[in-house]
């Protein structure tokens, strides 16, 4: 009885061993190299039309209250993933103004941008590089 009772032990401790090795060979064929984020570096000047705009280095005060005003003008976009966090302001001629949001993923990039042009605003979307191709 003893030498079936080690017996019993030994092949519970060898299938648990055995379903441990199983576990960390699987896990490890399906892991992938990390990738890094993709990523944009916003330029300090933006010709859009023959239309220079020149990037600011924070959110200034005006900016502000046009991005109150925009929000209290559409509050459907109030906590929008889209309009998350801080966006890279640009000034241009005439009080116009953009705003970009743009988002890093793993294999993709989003942006979203907030034009302030004539007192009113316009919002456009897109993938890749808003600097590259900017909203026409």
């Amino acid at each position: 009885m003893y030498f079936f009772t080690q017996l019993t032990d030994s092949v519970c401790f060898f299938c648990a061993l055995l379903v441990c090795f199983c576990l960390v060979i699987g896990c490890s064929m399906n892991e992938r190299p990390q990738e890094e984020p993709a990523s944009i570096v916003a330029p300090d000047v933006l010709e859009i039309d023959s239309m220079k705009w020149q990037k600011e280095t924070s959110i200034g005060n005006s900016d502000g209250i046009l991005l109150t005003h925009y929000f209290k003008s559409n509050p459907s976009m109030v906590g929008s993933p889209e309009l998350h966090g801080t966006p890279e302001v640009y000034h241009g001629a005439k009080h116009r103004r953009r705003f970009y949001w743009i988002k890093n993923t793993l294999n993709k990039i989003s942006w979203s941008c907030v034009e302030y042009k004539d007192g009113s605003f316009l919002l456009s979307e897109g993938q890749g590089s808003p600097f590259h191709n900017p909203p026409q």
